[in-house]
């Protein structure tokens, strides 16, 4: 039970993690990206389309497949958990460094935020934006993160893909490996594979 309800809490915070990415502005105040508003916005675009989703779970050599329909309730539900990795309160914005680099895989620029202090406190370590040519072209979001417990110790990392439907940039897949380990137990690692359905 305890397991099963760690991977709905990821499940949950993978999909909290959903941008919009023409409408991702920095917000020069603080320095840093308002996601909230940003997150709101993909609500009414998937909510729009009819988005449904296809997860794939594998937990050892199980593989278990569910498909479900969402609405705006759903989403918002979903989506709750995303506040815990945010970066753009005024208390963390000195936290990370902010780099523009190109891709060297392909012809994307990468503008990436990096903790700063190895060993912070903050659960998320790192936050990478991959577009072609300007920020309204967002193609990947990656996102590295780790937490600890008083009985266990997690990471995962998360790679969510943006495509264009209907003239829209829009998120259509995103995967998820995580790790947690306990005080009394080995290792357990899974990943998550999830297609948007429009």
């Amino acid at each position: 039970m305890v397991k099963l309800f760690f991977i709905l809490f990821v499940i949950s915070l993978m999909l909290g993690s959903c941008f919009s990415p023409q409408n991702m502005k920095k917000d020069d105040a603080r320095g840093l990206y308002a996601v909230d508003s940003l997150v709101a916005a993909q609500i009414k675009l998937l909510t729009s389309q009819n988005a449904k989703i296809k997860k794939h779970v594998l937990v050892g050599e199980k593989i278990d497949s569910t498909q479900a329909e969402m609405d705006s309730n759903m989403w918002s539900n979903l989506f709750s958990p995303l506040n815990k990795l945010t970066i753009n309160k005024p208390s963390v914005v000195d936290a990370y460094q902010e780099q523009i680099l190109p891709d060297s895989s392909s012809n994307l620029t990468i503008l990436r935020y990096e903790l700063k202090e190895k060993d912070s406190k903050l659960n998320l370590k790192s936050f990478s934006i991959y577009y072609l040519g300007s920020l309204d072209n967002i193609k990947k979001i990656t996102a590295f993160s780790n937490g600890e417990g008083y009985v266990y110790s997690s990471q995962y990392e998360l790679v969510l893909i943006f495509d264009r439907v209907d003239s829209l940039a829009i998120i259509t897949s995103f995967n998820i490996i995580t790790s947690q380990k306990t005080l009394l137990k080995d290792s357990i690692n899974w990943t998550i594979k999830t297609d948007v359905v429009y």
